[in-house]
């Protein structure tokens, strides 16, 4: 066995029987060149012991060595930037950085793809609505930004009711005396750096809608200076742009505006497992141009969002069709097994409902890469409830790049249910999908196909 292996730091097993995560503290730097130095410890998951960092993760190299407890660790670049800027800082200045321990996904949870780190990864997405919502606050890291106290100042200055409309133009005898008042830059500097951050990469995450929404208290670390998000980002300063045609910048201003917005009835929930008021539609229609590493958090980077998707199960494992599948089901018992209780005894009821759904299946179908189709058992007269001896048939096609992949098939809602639409998928009828595709396929069935 190599001995250098034991000089890397391994995750312990977390417990599974209570909700436990691992919490990280930075130490100050000895020497400038050392190694950053933190230690991880595992905690129950508590109200305020603990800040949640929220960052791009960025480019799987250049990476960097820490220390984890003594061992060996590697990071990220940018996040080993956000290390040493903290652990180079002198306490005074970040007091509130050092009082309480990160959260931080790439250090504590095991990102490694052996079979018990996919099982506590997704444990862990199932609870990330809980971490963020109940963390003392959340620091967003948006990368190394070049003249930050000049953009902070510019941010302040700006007019708070400043019309969408106003472009960067009509700023600009604001930005000329703050620069020569400030720092005596020239103009394409000052804009320069107000700019930087705004076009980060940070705000293109899927992610970071959940880590912002969830939390009232949300802080930006930029240059040597913590701010409130608001105090960042008034409404004026994110229109300094044509929004329309910078998905970034109307992202950013989206978050923020929401921030605002939602502080009434996200944060008053108390347990955030119950779910969200945000409509899953609205979500996906949202988050349209946000981008995130592994298509399974398509879906699951919305989870602590919407109340669709509140019991949701997380299983890095699945295939996109089966995760469609799964969502299809998490909206039907949601929004409608109360309503129509006859559901379970009665399959004809499910096409019913999915016409009512086409619009969500459309995005969910866009955002998949996925077909979904079902059979209407009999043309129905009258009200749905009539009963019918015809059984649905749910089918879910997986497409890469106009490719067929997969085909899934559930023949009955007993199996809809028992199987979750996860466990034991079989494939069906694939030659014939190859030979007459799949609109010829499900007109065969008597299927209604839900076009995107």
């Amino acid at each position: 066995m190599d001995e250098s292996l034991d000089l890397h730091f391994k995750h312990q097993p977390l417990e599974t029987a209570s909700k436990s995560i691992r919490v990280l503290k930075i130490l100050p730097r000895r020497q400038q060149l050392s190694l950053i130095e933190c230690t991880i410890e595992h905690v129950a998951l508590c109200d305020k012991t603990y800040v949640c960092l929220s960052y791009m993760w960025g480019d799987i190299s250049p990476t960097r060595e820490i220390l984890l407890n003594g061992r060996r660790m590697i990071v990220r670049q940018n996040l080993w930037s956000f290390l040493d800027k903290v652990s180079s800082q002198p306490r005074r200045r970040l007091k509130s950085i050092y009082r309480l321990p990160f959260w931080i996904d790439a250090l504590c949870i095991d990102q490694d793809n052996h079979i018990r780190a996919l099982f506590e990864r997704g444990q862990q997405v199932q609870m990330m609505g809980d971490i963020y919502f109940k963390a003392a606050w959340v620091l967003i890291w948006p990368g190394i930004v070049g003249n930050a106290r000049l953009l902070l100042s510019i941010a302040r200055a700006i007019p708070k009711d400043t019309d969408r409309s106003t472009t960067i133009d009509s700023y600009k005898d604001l930005f000329q005396s703050l620069a020569m008042s400030l720092l005596k830059r020239t103009l394409p500097d000052d804009y320069k750096s107000v700019e930087e951050l705004v076009y980060k990469g940070y705000w293109g995450r899927l992610w970071i809608w959940q880590e912002i929404l969830l939390n009232s208290d949300v802080r930006i670390l930029t240059g040597n200076g913590l701010s409130q998000l608001e105090e960042c980002f008034p409404r004026s300063f994110l229109h300094l742009g044509s929004i329309p045609r910078a998905p970034k910048v109307w992202t950013a201003h989206q978050l923020v505006c929401s921030h605002r917005g939602h502080r009434g009835y996200i944060w008053a929930q108390a347990d955030p497992a119950f779910g969200g008021p945000i409509s899953l539609e609205t979500m996906l229609d949202l988050t349209t141009d946000s981008q995130c590493q592994d298509w399974h958090d398509r879906i699951y980077a919305l989870k602590g969002l919407c109340r669709e998707l509140r019991d949701l199960p997380v299983r890095y494992n699945s295939r996109r069709a089966q995760l469609a599948g799964d969502v299809i089901w998490q909206v039907l018992k949601e929004r409608h097994l109360e309503e129509h209780s006859c559901l379970l005894e009665d399959s004809s009821w499910i096409p019913f409902i999915l016409n009512r759904d086409a619009g969500l299946l459309c995005c969910l179908m866009e955002r998949l890469d996925v077909t979904i189709t079902y059979t209407c058992p009999e043309v129905v007269r009258g009200h749905p409830s009539q009963k019918h001896s015809s059984r649905i048939e749910l089918k879910i096609v997986e497409w890469d790049g106009g490719n067929f992949l997969n085909y899934t098939k559930y023949e009955s809602l007993d199996e809809f249910l028992v199987r979750g639409l996860c466990e034991g998928c079989m494939l069906y009828q694939a030659e014939t999908l190859r030979e007459r595709g799949i609109r010829q396929a499900a007109s065969d069935w008597n299927a209604k196909v839900v076009h995107l």
